[in-house]
């Protein structure tokens, strides 16, 4: 699947089922090409078999909650690699775009890699690792709560702290593992300043 604008689902934009060893590259998930603000879907891409490339996509203005951008979800979700996405951003790679829930999400799955994403202002953490199942996941080399050069797109004036880069949840979580998940390797991710990796 290459190109697409898909928007305005109420359940996934895109749902992997069934067969594995997919491609989803390169598409607009959540807002029309030309559109002004977000016509976005629940969740954005949804993957629930083996073996998925999802590289490439601009991913945002989706309505899920808690998981809105990208939810990779079950025993059977294994070896994917989700690369180089904009979730939570504009196609610019700068202007922030926010999806409702977690921005990326493995959610019972094992042995799946996060790797070379720009992700930013979603509610629950911008990667979200959760349940006993999530064991030997990868987070590394992405750049999260920052546009796609690493500034803040995100200013806050604040009184007592002067001005800051806001960052991308409520919490300042920037990856949050949580509900049993283990065995997470985080390496080598770009935060603003004051931004948690939490659980383990």
């Amino acid at each position: 699947m290459r190109g697409l604008s898909i928007t305005g689902f109420k359940l996934a934009g895109v749902a992997l089922t069934g067969q594995g060893n997919n491609r989803v590259v390169g598409n607009q998930i959540g807002r029309a090409w030309h559109s002004i603000g977000p016509l976005g879907n629940t969740i954005g891409v949804r993957v629930a078999t083996a073996e998925n490339d999802i590289e490439r996509n601009t991913i945002e203005g989706n309505s899920g909650f808690p998981i809105a951008g990208v939810h990779v979800v079950g025993a059977a979700a294994t070896g994917n690699i989700i690369a180089d996405n904009r979730v939570g951003v504009t196609l610019d790679g700068q202007t922030p775009s926010e999806n409702l829930g977690a921005g990326i999400a493995i959610d019972g799955a094992a042995g799946n890699i996060i790797v070379g994403n720009t992700a930013m202002r979603s509610q629950l953490g911008d990667v979200l690792i959760q349940g006993v199942g999530a064991t030997d996941n990868v987070v590394e080399d992405n750049i999260l709560g920052l546009s796609e050069e690493g500034t803040c797109t995100w200013i806050i004036d604040d009184p007592t702290k002067g001005t800051t880069c806001g960052l991308s949840n409520p919490w300042g979580v920037g990856v949050l593992i949580r509900d049993g998940a283990s065995k997470t390797r985080v390496a080598h991710n770009l935060m603003p300043d004051g931004a948690k990796i939490e659980g383990g």
